[in-house]
């Protein structure tokens, strides 16, 4: 990662002085590495490269200065991302810890490697720490050539292989599985924090070993689970970073042994969900869930919904196995006007999901929504699922730079959908490669990662992988229908800027006409030039499964709409 010069506001920050740091008694692993938070009595940029650390025996060790901050990378969302979202990097000398907030858990750090055989205090410029001192963990810095290493990278089941806040999963998952932990692909810095979480983690298990293996072995578990989604293994594992924290806090504790640290790792094991569910779908009929049990042993879940009289259904649900669940919606009916649903809609609706004496509730849109004038706008376009985003309830939308909006409308008696595509002045369409034969080398619209393009998915109801009609459109070339037919009316227009570009279909009556009942299916897919991402709307789809449920849509209520019934049998 490159130093950045800061154009604006550089002259103003002053040199940093009267360095220290407010960790006094850290742990320090023979062999392993010290990592501090690094404080200043005036703080400011020009902060060095290195720092001295004398031991007690007098060595000198110069410990690298680190800058932790926001990771602003673009690559493709996996199943396992780390949600800190956190970079580390060497410290630059533009790197200005004026308007960090004194709890911050970004800016700069000190990171050195400690030799074997060290006990003592540790002279840290006027500062004297005494650290706690301990023996290397179990597996820690030991590779066995004769045993296999896991893979490093492609896989739904892994760890995040970039995030070095990550990489003391790996550590665990390489003993759990009596493998060798792999050489990711991190920078010395990178390195030296990384290998300090892991250390502690590995420590921090041993102590709970002594105290209580099966606990140890429950708590290694939920860190490093896995289930399936049929033939495809899947991280199953706690991704919450507030929730491994609280659990690492107890594990280093040296004030809890015996039972002051069983009984709180107890609790924080009680304390896990035992089912990991979301929304997939919403239809105006039925709803579909995702529902994967993270227990141990067959678990059986009941639904509810909140205002309906109809007794509860209750499905088993063997551990580890992602399964679809289908839900007949309640006999009411009832619209939502004017917008899709997004972030902030909520509606009646309520269904209760109970497992385990525990109840979860979970809100649905309308049955479907009405296309009204001026038109109907899908909710912005957002990345794929990860595993965090499920715990955690995040949105996790893509950033502005990359940004797309839907917009269904009618316009001089047609139906068209215009979609505002943001990207870099570098995907400008100058920059682009010819788009006419890359698109026909797809098998089908799933492939087109790496194109700048949208994708139109118009679809039969309830099966999201039924689209009856499938068209991708890139910023340049020749678009392409993967499935259904042109009967001539499709009309296709584009315009480019330096940082988005307009695509306006102009649809076919015969592609909005209704199957069954008064509405339509739509959903969309946004895929990018610069980096293989994609997102969907108005649902998130898996990293592995990029097709969006669709959303119903009512055009009965527009008002020069022509009279349209469903076909016969239909």
């Amino acid at each position: 990662m490159m130093c950045l010069g800061l154009l604006s506001g550089q002259a103003l920050a002053g040199r940093v002085s009267g360095i220290r740091t407010p960790m006094l008694e850290p742990i320090a692993i023979n062999g392993g590495v010290l990592m501090l938070p690094l404080h200043a009595d005036t703080p400011g940029d020009h902060w060095p490269a290195t720092y001295s650390l004398r031991l007690s025996n007098g060595r000198h060790l110069d410990g690298r200065v680190v800058w932790i901050d926001t990771d602003n990378r673009f690559a493709p969302t996996r199943w396992t991302d780390d949600p800190r979202g956190l970079a580390v990097r060497p410290i630059c000398p533009t790197d200005d810890s004026a308007g960090l907030d004194a709890n911050s858990s970004l800016g700069p750090f000190l990171v050195a490697r400690l030799p074997f055989n060290v006990q003592g205090v540790i002279q840290f410029g006027k500062q004297t720490l005494t650290p706690r001192w301990i023996e290397p963990p179990f597996g820690f810095t030991r590779r066995k050539e004769l045993l296999p290493t896991l893979p490093r990278h492609g896989s739904t089941d892994l760890p995040d292989p970039d995030s070095p806040f990550e990489f003391w999963r790996w550590s665990l998952m390489a003993r759990k599985l009596g493998v060798n932990t792999p050489q990711l692909d991190f920078d010395e810095s990178q390195r030296l924090v990384a290998d300090y979480l892991a250390g502690l983690w590995l420590f921090g298990m041993d102590n709970l070993i002594r105290v209580n293996s099966k606990l140890a072995d429950e708590c290694l578990n939920l860190l490093t689970r896995v289930g399936s989604d049929g033939d495809r293994s899947i991280a199953l594992w706690s991704a919450d970073p507030r929730r491994s924290g609280q659990l690492l806090s107890l594990l280093i504790d040296p004030n809890r042994i015996g039972n002051d640290l069983a009984e709180p790792v107890g609790s924080w094991i009680e304390q896990h969900a035992p089912l990991l569910f979301w929304k997939e779908a919403e239809y105006p009929d039925h709803v579909r869930l995702v529902v994967v049990n993270t227990s141990n042993e067959t678990t059986v879940v009941t639904f509810r919904w909140m205002q309906a009289s109809s007794a509860p259904i209750a499905f088993p649900f063997e551990p580890g196995m992602l399964k679809k669940v289908r839900l007949d919606r309640m006999s009411e009916i009832r619209d939502l006007p004017g917008r899709l649903p997004g972030p902030g809609i909520r509606d009646a609706e309520i269904l209760l999901v109970q497992v385990r004496g525990r109840q979860y509730r979970m809100d649905f849109n309308p049955p479907m929504v009405t296309a009204v004038p001026p038109g109907l706008y899908f909710s912005q376009f957002a990345n794929p699922l990860t595993l965090a985003d499920i715990q955690m309830g995040r949105q996790n939308l893509m950033s502005p730079s990359h940004a797309t909006i839907a917009h269904v409308r009618r316009l001089d008696g047609r139906w068209e959908m215009f979609f505002d595509c943001r990207r870099p002045s570098s995907g400008l369409p100058d920059n682009q490669p010819s788009e006419t034969s890359v698109l026909g080398a797809f098998p089908n619209h799933a492939d087109v990662r790496g194109v700048e393009a949208v994708t139109l998915l118009i679809g039969s109801e309830g099966e999201e992988d039924d689209a009856r009609f499938v068209l991708t459109v890139p910023e340049t070339g020749a678009f392409r229908l993967f499935r259904g037919a042109n009967d001539g009316t499709l009309e296709i227009h584009r315009r480019s800027y330096l940082d988005r570009w307009y695509c306006r279909i102009v649809l076919p009556d015969d592609w909005l006409k209704p199957k069954k009942g008064p509405y339509v299916l739509i959903g969309c897919v946004r895929s990018h030039l610069d980096f293989d991402q994609v997102e969907t709307s108005p649902s998130r789809s898996l990293p592995w499964r990029l097709t969006p449920a669709r959303i119903p849509i009512d055009l009965s209520q527009w008002t020069d709409l022509p009279e349209f019934t469903p076909d016969e049998g239909e």
